[in-house]
């Protein structure tokens, strides 16, 4: 019989504003809410989630962690700081600990996402906005999980006719929220 070793999924939040418990919201704090839907995804996969409490910006600690996470884990989810903002580090972190593949997806929402490599270990860095890290999950953390696991995603598909005119830019894909109904 032919087995898989269950992969260990390295789940990193950053980010000082996110904290870990709804007690600690405060003015301009976040309640991390994207590392618990990783965990179940993770799980819901096949895959063994080792998520860890927020990390505050701070470029040597998320370098230190993601490093160590990266020797004990199959793949790293890196949780926001993939923007462009001033404490946004982890594609920065990932130039100098490991070998940066790309930042930025032609997808929306995830268009922030960053892969990357650390010794031979993939690091996703995952959007903060909670729709944009569900898209990029599905699609770039999934199919790794499913490798991995030996397992084949099956995707359903449907044809409908939309009730609304939909605006795109035409530069990405984009994934598109809506409701499916079905006429008798």
């Amino acid at each position: 019989i032919e087995v898989y070793q269950k992969p260990v999924i390295g789940i990193m939040p950053t980010g000082s504003e996110i904290v870990e418990h709804a007690r600690d919201v405060g003015v301009g704090a976040i309640l991390d809410s994207n590392s618990w839907m990783f965990q179940g995804l993770v799980e819901e996969a096949g895959g063994v989630a080792k998520r860890l409490a927020p990390i505050p910006d701070d470029f040597d600690l998320i370098e230190q962690t993601l490093v160590r996470l990266a020797r004990e884990c199959d793949v790293v989810l890196i949780g926001a700081g993939s923007s462009a903002g001033s404490k946004d580090f982890t594609r920065a972190v990932i130039e100098k600990a490991g070998r940066l593949i790309l930042h930025g997806v032609a997808i929306k929402p995830g268009k922030p996402t960053v892969l990357g490599v650390i010794g031979e270990t993939p690091i996703i860095g995952m959007p903060g906005y909670p729709v944009s890290a569900f898209v990029s999950f599905r699609e770039f953390v999934e199919p790794v999980l499913a490798t991995l696991t030996g397992q084949t995603i099956k995707r359903q598909f449907h044809t409908a006719t939309l009730t609304q005119d939909i605006v795109s830019s035409l530069k990405h894909k984009e994934y598109i929220r809506l409701n499916l109904g079905f006429l008798h």
